[in-house]
C-alpha cells in the first residue's frame, strides 16, 4: 500500500479499496465466495483429480494445507490469519495491484489469466493448481464486474472461512 501511495502518488481507491455500494458489495461477495467454493469443490476438484490420475497414473496425494498441531490457540490464531488477514492482503496484491496493473495494459482475459497463474503458483500444493487458478480467475471476474475490492475481500473471506472450517472439522 505504501509503495502505491508514495511511488505512484495514487490513493488507496486506485487499488479498488472503495465501494459506493458497501453493504450490497459485502453481501454479493459472501455469496460469490460460497459459489466459488461450491464450484471449485464439486466441479473443478474432481476434474483436476481425474486429470492428475490420467497424467500421473495414480491418484493425487492427499492435500495437507495446514500442517499444524490443532490446539485451540492454534485454531484461533490460524483463523484470524486465514479468514481475516490473508484475504485482505491477497486481494490488494493479486486483484488490486497485479490484475489492476495488467488490466490497464491488457484486455480482461490475459490480465485475469496472468494474475490467476501467479495466484496459483503462490498457493501450493501442486495438485490444487487448477482449482486455485479457477478461484483466482473468478475473483478477477468479480473485481472486473464490481470495480471494488470490497466484494472480493468479502468473497475471499467467505471462501476461506468455509474451507478453513472444513479443514478444522476434518482434523479435530
Amino acid at each position: 500500500l505504501a509503495w502505491v501511495r508514495f511511488r505512484y502518488r495514487e490513493s488507496l481507491p486506485a487499488l479498488g479499496l472503495h465501494s459506493r455500494r458497501g453493504l450490497s458489495d459485502g453481501v454479493i461477495g459472501v455469496f460469490a465466495g460460497l459459489a466459488l467454493l461450491a464450484v471449485a469443490g464439486f466441479v473443478v476438484f474432481p476434474v483436476e483429480s481425474f486429470l492428475w490420475e490420467a497424467v500421473a497414473g495414480n491418484p493425487p496425494p492427499p492435500v495437507e494445507q495446514l500442517p499444524l498441531e490443532f490446539t485451540t490457540p492454534v485454531i484461533v490464531a490460524a483463523a484470524v490469519l486465514v479468514v481475516g488477514i490473508t484475504p485482505l492482503a491477497e486481494e490488494i496484491f493479486f486483484r488490486g495491484f497485479l490484475f489492476g496493473g495488467l488490466r490497464g495494459r491488457l484486455s480482461f482475459l490475459p490480465s485475469a489469466a496472468l494474475s490467476s497463474a501467479a495466484f496459483a503458483l503462490l498457493h501450493p500444493p501442486l495438485q490444487l493448481g487448477i482449482l486455485i487458478f479457477f478461484v483466482g480467475f473468478g475473483l478477477a471476474a468479480l473485481y472486473e464486474w464490481r470495480g471494488s475490492l470490497v466484494v472480493n475481500i468479502a468473497a475471499h473471506m467467505a471462501f476461506n472461512l468455509l474451507g478453513y472450517t472444513f479443514i478444522v472439522l476434518n482434523r479435530t
